[in-house]
């Protein structure tokens, strides 16, 4: 038997937190502001996110309005409230119908550590804890799932002025229990 310390969610967070401190460790080596700004900036975003919903055997692709508010406490680090609501339902045929898969909605905190390297790119990372919850509907009525996930991603801006930036990123808000939830998102973000 393998001891607790060797399982493979703990490998995975390790080589997560190892890859995020990286992240600070070159934009600290780097000593460059993100192209959004100087620290103590609270920020915006609206994004249009193409979610994947997957379980044992079952694949769609729901999707959904994303939210941030976010406030960058060092040039090389920011904290960060994101909401998605949903804005398209997935399908799966079942026995004959179609069962209806929506995201309904998830809140999540997440730190973010950035790191500039141009004055208008930056790539960041996200890590932090996120609340899902999923509708069902078809045939044989409706229903509900909700849990709660470490979430995480990776992604890249690019600032069109000082103001403005273009985003995206790919971000992992649920796995559990043998379900994912993960997709890409576009946004425009706003500096405050």
């Amino acid at each position: 038997m393998k001891p607790a310390f060797c399982s493979p969610l703990r490998h995975r967070f390790a080589g997560l937190g190892l890859a995020l401190l990286g992240t600070l460790a070159a934009g600290a080596v780097q000593a460059q502001t993100s192209p959004q700004g100087d620290a103590g900036a609270f920020y915006g975003e609206i994004g249009y996110t193409g979610l994947t919903y997957k379980a044992p055997e079952v694949k769609t692709h729901p999707g959904g309005v994303r939210l941030i508010g976010g406030y960058e406490f060092h040039p090389n680090m920011a904290v960060e409230f994101i909401g998605l609501l949903s804005a398209k339902e997935g399908e799966i045929p079942v026995d004959g119908g179609i069962l209806k898969v929506k995201i309904d909605n998830i809140w999540g905190v997440f730190l973010k550590p950035k790191v500039a390297v141009t004055p208008e790119v930056e790539l960041f990372g996200r890590l932090g804890y996120a609340r899902t919850k999923t509708k069902f509907s078809g045939d044989q009525g409706t229903g509900s799932e909700s849990g709660n996930s470490i979430a995480y991603g990776v992604g890249a801006a690019y600032a069109i002025n000082k103001r403005v930036s273009l985003s995206f990123d790919y971000m992992s808000y649920y796995n559990r229990d043998d379900i994912r939830i993960q997709g890409p998102t576009l946004g425009l973000g706003i500096k405050f």
